[in-house]
């Protein structure tokens, strides 16, 4: 029986190389490419409870310079708040996360109404994106809006604010308005019991 002819080194060696560069080539897959957002699923009304702050609006603005990292710009958001969870002054600001929901973030747009639940940072801001678990109540089905209403109160005139409608006895605080009356109350009184009729 002969022996078969060693193969070359070189030929061995080229295989060799040409495997390892496949293999590098593999590995070296550019971070933005796999890049995708992953979120813990959330439900209501838990994600309402839990958050720092959950309230609907409509968006009134979406301004501001996007600050953050690059591929996660934050922007400030303005809504007119329709229903909050704990009292809270209207129109808010948010920061929200921009971009795609691919990158956890929000496309937001004026005039559209969401439903927006955020954590408060460490100044006590509210800030938001996809993983919070803000939606637009479009996307909302029947039951689960309802849910959402339920879990939210209208929120309330804020205590300055006074009716436009109500003239400048609108801008009188009640315990004089109460004073005044007493006032004229006891006044006619007075005048009538001390009112002597003319002779005939």
């Amino acid at each position: 029986m002969r022996d078969l002819p060693a193969r070359p080194v070189t030929s061995r060696l080229c295989r060799l190389l040409a495997a390892l560069t496949v293999a590098i080539g593999l590995a070296w897959v550019p971070i933005a490419t796999v890049d995708a957002c992953s979120c813990v699923g959330w439900s209501f009304p838990k994600s309402i409870v839990e958050a720092d702050v959950a309230f609907t609006g409509t968006v009134s603005d979406v301004g501001g310079t996007a600050f953050g990292v690059a591929g996660w710009e934050t922007t400030q958001v303005t809504f007119d708040v329709t229903r909050s969870k704990d009292a809270m002054a209207t129109p808010v600001v948010v920061d929200s996360l921009l971009g795609s929901s691919a990158s956890c973030g929000l496309d937001m747009a004026v005039g559209q109404e969401w439903l927006v639940l955020a954590h408060l940072d460490d100044g006590g801001r509210p800030q938001t994106n996809l993983c919070s678990g803000s939606t637009a109540l479009a996307a909302l089905d029947g039951p689960t809006l309802a849910v959402v209403t339920d879990e939210l109160v209208g929120v309330p005139v804020p205590a300055d604010a006074h009716a436009s409608d109500g003239g400048w006895v609108s801008y009188i605080p009640l315990p004089m308005l109460l004073a005044g009356g007493a006032a004229l109350v006891i006044l006619v009184v007075s005048l009538l019991a001390f009112h002597k009729p003319r002779p005939q």
